[in-house]
């Protein structure tokens, strides 16, 4: 029989500050276009979005808030799930943000 000993790690992500880095859900994309992914996290009661900026490398991420309020984007419903894709094949990311009763934005 197998005998497995695991270690409890603590899974944490902090931004260069040493903030927590929260949010309801997180998503990555290269918004700067530096070669490298930058964060964008969706706020649970306000549906905000916030923009962390990668300011290490693509191998060693740093994430910087720079804002609590991207783009004034705000989802009524709250429980903002961002996330990228090129919905139009024009060779730039679109953002969706989904809420927890369903709706895409």
């Amino acid at each position: 029989m197998n005998q497995f000993n695991f270690n409890s790690v603590r899974d944490t992500l902090i931004d260069t500050s040493g903030n927590f880095v929260n949010g309801f859900r997180k998503t990555l994309a290269d918004l700067d276009n530096d070669g490298d992914y930058d964060l964008i996290a969706g706020i649970w009661y306000s549906g905000g979005l916030k923009y962390y900026e990668n300011i290490g490398t693509s191998q060693n991420c740093q994430f910087s808030l720079i804002t609590q309020n991207w783009q004034g984007i705000q989802i009524s419903q709250g429980k903002a799930d961002p996330c990228f894709a090129d919905l139009d094949a024009d060779g730039d990311l679109d953002l969706l943000v989904g809420t927890g009763q369903g709706k895409i934005y």
